[in-house]
């Protein structure tokens, strides 16, 4: 099983598992095989273009992300998104997915937290 979990705005100086002082994400000190790239750095300030840069190669917006790749190799790919559905470029990398969920979907149907 792989799990990439994207923050594309969120500071990798201020997680816990980098060496920031506070606790801020425990339930991920205690993670067996986790990988954190305390490097990394957004290209952008807003999500669209964050994810955008992160999924896609910038000269060849037409080629599919990465997903696509996992989906050739046969993993099972999903797409979960904080984000909702208002972003057009984070909805057409979660097509890509074989299967994806919305926070706005949670929200429509009452499922999880609200």
């Amino acid at each position: 099983t792989l799990v990439l979990v994207i923050g594309e705005s969120s500071r990798s100086d201020r997680w816990q598992i980098n060496g920031y002082s506070r606790e801020t994400n425990p339930i991920l000190k205690e993670a067996k095989n986790l990988v954190s790239f305390p490097d990394a750095h957004s290209l952008a300030t807003n999500t669209p273009q964050g994810v955008n840069a992160i999924m896609k190669y910038l000269e060849h917006q037409e080629y599919s992300s990465f997903i696509d790749v996992f989906n050739k190799l046969g993993f099972s790919t999903f797409w979960l998104s904080n984000q909702g559905t208002r972003y057009e470029i984070i909805n057409r990398v979660a097509r890509e997915a074989k299967k994806s969920l919305f926070s706005d979907d949670l929200r429509r149907n009452k499922l999880g937290n609200n």
